[in-house]
């Protein structure tokens, strides 16, 4: 590939719409499109600047980086089987394989069965990406599952006979899911409209090789799903969008499914349902944001018969119940952490599991089997590396499984610093910042600080153990996490707070948290370096137009900057959902406010930092063309000499590569960029 010496420039092709009586003009409009050859050799040439630069510039700290991050990977690993039915199931990944192995052996002494190598389907596709995955609950002698090839999210799915080995491709096209039913003939599915909406429910027989339609969401703003509860008894639907949605539900062993409604949908009221037999659990805001917990039977399941067990605590979000035969693990969400309780189900109180560390994470399951009598669960901090525990309710004990074991160099806890803090914002607002660096980095001034946010769609930041952080922090380098307004870190409340007419809450909390790390001399300028992926991308493009001197670097990936653009084309995937985050911009107060903040509208003449922009030409949930068009744009305004790069992958989505390995690469790329900016 030849190198690029000077950054490409794009087209100006004049493209102009009217919206609200005014001219809005879009000169890189043009690059919406993928198939056309200019549109390909713009992010082509693009990809070469890139590479030049990085070969020019960062090259030899990014192939350092990389074998820092080989170095600690446990080359050859498997995960902790867990039992389901007549079977305990695993995934297990091997040194120079990209792909995991999804494995099973019979209990108690069964021989070890390779249900899936998905490193055989990427040497062909170069891409694969995994949806749905699952064994026939009955005779366990079929697997069902849907594989994406490009990074679409188009999953296509497919039937595996066990002891045949047979495979075949199933007959509907793409699905967005798909499970079993009452027996190893029915199948059901869901399929997506041309937006990517999900939005009908089918039976698929296998005896006839057709499908039946039993449902369709014709609300083009809600979101639809539907799954088999862990008992097999009911199959559940749900419809709606982010502040409402209703639940049905149907039993499983009739013929023809007749789905009752839990609650109808009516403004401002989420819940969700699960069941134990005939009882069934309701998780309901109906009179608190912080969520309360019902009871109620199948057979009698109007609001009016649902019984209070659980009441609401001001503090404590209730996020999501997990009922099991003869227990119950509620999910909470105190002060930004996620936190475990048993459901005392006579007494209507929940029971904390008692963790370590003051903050960290918990990530749930496999928990597989509703007769089970352990939880299974993962415990990690920033300090701490993965523990896989089960969880005995019947002694409280955790019984530790697996520790992630870091080959290659002896790592210690203690020789770092996990803390959360508050920073006072602008407001008045106590806005809470996770930290984690190496003891002593502090100690000469300011140090080098890697400041990450999102801050949208009520989700929380984690406390997720990273070895390849560890290459930041072993350099000195603080990484931060502020957990800002539009996040669910806090809460109903603290979402609400940064969305619709309320979003600038979000970039000031941003902003006021790198202003007080500057003004408390954790750290300055040019050694500051912000990121932000997908909503928190448009973070980092508002914060940098509101701000272009609030840090040093920039990393904007696979950035959601076209709002304007993106939200007004209903067509798109995704954008009529998304109008109960952001607003619906055929409203002049959502578009008015929407156009002020809009980090693509909003660029300037300005002197901006040195950024590095990441996105993937097949991105289904934020177009390619947005942080193309923004690159473009900016090129033509920003009146520094810093660097802007930008890599395009041309054969993965929005999550970027799918192999460890290639990850690992991409990974050491973008903290390539970063550190030679910090000086390293």
């Amino acid at each position: 590939m030849v190198l690029l010496i000077v950054p490409p420039v794009a087209p100006v092709v004049p493209h102009a719409e009217i919206r609200h009586e005014e001219t809005v003009n879009d000169n890189y409009f043009w690059l919406r499109n993928k198939e056309d050859s200019k549109v390909l050799k713009y992010l082509k040439d693009e990809n070469k600047f890139f590479e030049n630069y990085k070969k020019n510039n960062f090259k030899k700290l990014s192939d350092q980086l990389y074998k820092e991050f080989y170095r600690r990977i446990v080359h050859d690993d498997e995960s902790v089987p867990s039992k389901k039915g007549n079977f305990e199931y695993w995934k297990q990944v091997k040194k120079g394989l990209e792909e995991p192995l999804f494995l099973r052996k019979k209990l108690p002494n069964g021989k070890k069965e390779v249900l899936l190598d998905l490193n055989k389907l990427k040497k062909s596709k170069g891409y694969v990406g995994l949806g749905s995955f699952e064994v026939s609950p009955h005779d366990e002698s079929l697997l069902i599952y849907s594989l994406d090839s490009k990074g679409h999210r188009d999953y296509e799915p497919f039937l595996k006979n066990l002891k045949t080995e047979k495979i075949e491709k199933l007959p509907m096209g793409f699905v967005s899911d798909i499970f079993w039913g009452i027996n190893e003939n029915d199948l059901f599915w869901v399929k997506e409209n041309s937006s990517k909406r999900p939005y009908q429910l089918y039976r698929y027989s296998r005896k006839t090789r057709k499908s039946e339609l039993l449902f369709e969401e014709t609300n083009e703003r809600f979101w639809f799903s539907a799954w088999v509860s862990l008992d097999h008894k009911f199959i559940y639907t749900r419809s709606g969008t982010s502040e409402a949605n209703t639940i049905s539900f149907a039993a499983l062993e009739l013929g023809n499914l007749n789905f009752q409604v839990v609650a109808p949908m009516r403004e401002n009221h989420k819940y969700d349902v699960t069941n134990r037999d005939e009882e069934f659990f309701v998780l309901s805001n109906r009179k608190s944001d912080e969520f309360e917990i019902y009871t109620a039977s199948s057979k009698k399941f109007d609001e009016k018969s649902w019984k209070l067990l659980v009441e609401a605590k001001k503090g404590r979000l209730i996020e999501s119940l997990h009922v099991f035969k003869g227990f119950s693990v509620i999910e909470t969400r105190e002060k930004a952490v996620n936190k475990l309780s048993k459901l005392n189900e006579s007494k209507g109180t929940l029971e904390e599991i008692e963790f370590p560390e003051p903050f960290y994470d918990i990530t749930v399951g496999p928990n597989q089997e509703f007769e089970a009598t352990k939880f299974r669960l993962t415990y990690q901090s920033f300090v701490s590396p993965k523990t896989t525990y089960d969880w005995v309710p019947e002694t409280r004990s955790l019984d530790t499984l697996k520790v992630q074991k870091i080959p290659g160099e002896k790592y210690n806890s203690s020789e770092f610093v996990s803390e959360m803090i508050w920073v006072k914002g602008r407001d008045g607002t106590q806005i809470p910042v996770s930290l984690v660096y190496k003891k002593g980095a502090r100690d000469n001034g300011p140090a080098p600080m890697y400041l990450y946010g999102y801050g949208s769609y009520g989700i929380s930041l984690n406390y997720n153990f990273s070895i390849i952080r560890l290459s930041l922090l072993q350099r000195g380098v603080i990484f931060a996490q502020a957990h800002i307004r539009g996040g669910g870190d806090l809460g109903e409340e603290w979402r609400k707070a940064g969305k619709f007419l309320k979003k600038k809450n979000t970039f000031y909390d941003f902003i006021d948290v790198a202003d007080f790390f500057q003004k408390e001399k954790w750290t300055q300028k040019d050694k500051l370096a912000i990121a932000g992926g997908s909503a928190g991308g448009l973070l980092i493009g508002a914060v940098l137009n509101e701000r272009p001197d609030i840090a040093g670097t920039a990393h904007l990936a696979v950035p959601f900057v076209d709002v304007m653009n993106t939200m007004w084309d209903e067509s798109l995937p995704l954008t009529t959902q998304e109008f109960e985050e952001w607003g619906n911009p055929k409203e002049s107060k959502f578009y008015s406010y929407m156009k002020s903040y809009c980090p693509y509208t909003n660029l300037k003449k300005a002197e901006y930092p040195a950024i590095i922009v990441t996105s993937s030409i097949h991105d289904s949930q934020v177009g390619f063309w947005e942080p193309a068009k923004y690159v473009a744009k900016l090129r033509t305004l920003k009146t520094d000499t810093n660097p802007m790069v930008m890599r395009m992958t041309l054969n993965s989505g929005h999550g970027g590569a799918s192999g460890r390995y290639e990850s690992f690469k991409e990974d050491a790329e973008e903290y390539g960029f970063i550190l030679s900016r910090m000086g390293f």
